[in-house]
């Protein structure tokens, strides 16, 4: 059977290398995120957004947000918290 290596792990089967791939692969997709973000583009922005906690995009969908949560400011936050909770917290969603 092939040698298989990943992240400096080196298995001759295939099995116990799936749920490193998983892990693997959430920490390039956060890493991949936070780089972007980090350059400030509309796109990464944008992209930002798609990871809001689906209750914060009821309460801005039903107008029910902070007067002072303007899309332009959401937008404009390039370093918004992946943690829902801290999400609330910094956009005043209880």
């Amino acid at each position: 059977m092939a040698e298989i290596e990943l992240a400096g792990f080196n298995h001759s089967s295939p099995a116990p290398v799936a749920p490193r791939i998983r892990l693997l692969d959430k920490r390039v997709t956060i890493y991949f995120f936070r780089e972007l973000a980090s350059r400030g583009s509309y796109f990464t922005r944008i992209l930002g957004l798609s990871f809001l906690a689906p209750d914060v995009v009821k309460t801005i969908l039903r107008d029910c947000h902070p007067i002072e949560l303007t899309a332009k400011k959401l937008a404009s936050d390039t370093r918004l918290p992946i943690v829902w909770e801290e999400q609330r917290a910094r956009l005043g969603i209880a």
